[in-house]
């Protein structure tokens, strides 16, 4: 038997549905910068747009993000400070053992040919990566503690 207290409130549907429009919104502009980045790729575009869609996308994903965080609690915030800190610092960390690494064995693994542009665009992908990926662990073992 269902009671009247276990629908949500108008407010608690209408901040369900802005947080879906900020999801909703996010996957749009990640899907429209990678079929731009495939377009930029098949065609000679002059060499300012690439900076300048990621400038612009990145300001779109700051307002979202700022917006997102204006709409979530307390308890969520505090998971993602902390994953922010220790899982992003773990995860930078392990980021400079593995550039060190590489750079150690280049010539070992046959990295040794590659042009600068290529090793800095690799180490800052792999960079992101490594702290996305710590960010990602550390906010998933503070929820599972509380849990």
């Amino acid at each position: 038997m269902a009671f009247d207290d276990d629908r949500p409130s108008e407010r608690e549907i209408r901040h369900r549905r802005k947080i879906t429009g900020i999801h909703v919104a996010s996957l749009l502009i990640g899907l429209a910068v990678g079929v731009l980045t495939v377009v930029a790729q098949r065609r000679d575009f002059p060499p300012w747009v690439m900076p300048a869609v990621t400038a612009a996308v990145f300001a779109a994903g700051m307002g979202l993000t700022l917006y997102w965080w204006r709409q979530i609690d307390e308890a969520a915030r505090a998971a993602h400070l902390e994953a922010f800190f220790w899982g992003g610092m773990s995860g930078l960390m392990a980021a400079l053992v593995a550039a060190t690494i590489v750079l150690s064995y280049r010539e070992t693994i046959g990295l040794d040919g590659r042009s600068a542009a290529v090793w800095f665009t690799n180490g800052v992908f792999a960079t992101f990566l490594a702290t996305t990926a710590g960010y990602a662990l550390a906010w998933l073992a503070w929820w599972l503690r509380r849990r």
